[in-house]
């Protein structure tokens, strides 16, 4: 066995040799004090690759942080979070069919909360300070684009709602309104000319055609289908 080389007083990471203890087929154990006050020996060639850096106090750390909570599981804008996730990536979701079934997806960075709560969460707190925790709901510019910090903001439920892909912008003789607009312009049921307008009917034969009474309705059903 050749000599063996002296690392007393070396640092390897948060580990201090303090002595030579005694060899261990053909190696040096070494005594050593981690930063955090424990005492360990490891072997010499372990210290000197590297492979053993403190007593074990920086691997339980990592770990750490890796299970560790945030600490924002029961907060409103983790529910919001978590909310996006659901109808975009789990398809047993009741309202996957209209988020992740037909292409809206979360970027890959918001996958992790964290991420999403550094891009949005002091927008978020500026809105509930205006709005209030309640009335502060996520938001996307472009219905027809995913999540990520440049298609989103914090919108009012009553903004959001005049923000959904329903809510088609219908011009009519110089005048631009939204479904809902329209219907209440018109004392008609959005889903009617929702309806109207997914069946192809022009906007003018969709607005301008009176929407049809529960009578009316019965009448044509049994016109059209011979009832008595």
């Amino acid at each position: 066995m050749g000599k063996i080389k002296d690392l007393t007083g070396k640092k390897f990471g948060r580990l201090t040799v303090m002595r030579y203890i005694f060899t261990r087929k053909h190696c040096a154990c070494w005594e050593c004090k981690c930063v955090c006050g424990n005492t360990i020996i490891v072997l010499g060639n372990s210290l000197q690759r590297r492979n053993t850096q403190s007593c074990g106090c920086l691997r339980i750390e990592r770990l750490k942080e890796k299970i560790v909570k945030h600490n924002m599981c029961k907060t409103k804008i983790y529910y919001v979070w978590s909310g996006v996730i659901q109808r975009c990536n789990n398809s047993n979701n009741n309202r996957y069919a209209d988020y992740g079934g037909r292409g809206i997806t979360v970027c890959k960075k918001w996958l992790k909360f964290e991420n999403f709560r550094d891009d949005m969460y002091k927008s978020y707190k500026e809105h509930c300070n205006k709005y209030g925790e309640n009335d502060t709901q996520i938001d996307r510019t472009d219905n027809n684009k995913g999540y990520l910090k440049e298609n989103c903001k914090w919108s009012t439920r009553k903004e959001q709602q005049n923000n959904t892909r329903f809510n088609y912008f219908l011009t009519y003789k110089g005048q631009s309104l939204n479904i809902t607009q329209w219907a209440k312009k018109l004392n008609m049921k959005s889903s009617t000319i929702n309806t109207r307008i997914k069946r192809g009917w022009s906007i003018e034969r969709t607005l301008n055609t009176p929407a049809l009474t529960c009578n009316q309705s019965l009448q044509l059903a049994r016109a059209v289908l011979g009832w008595r």
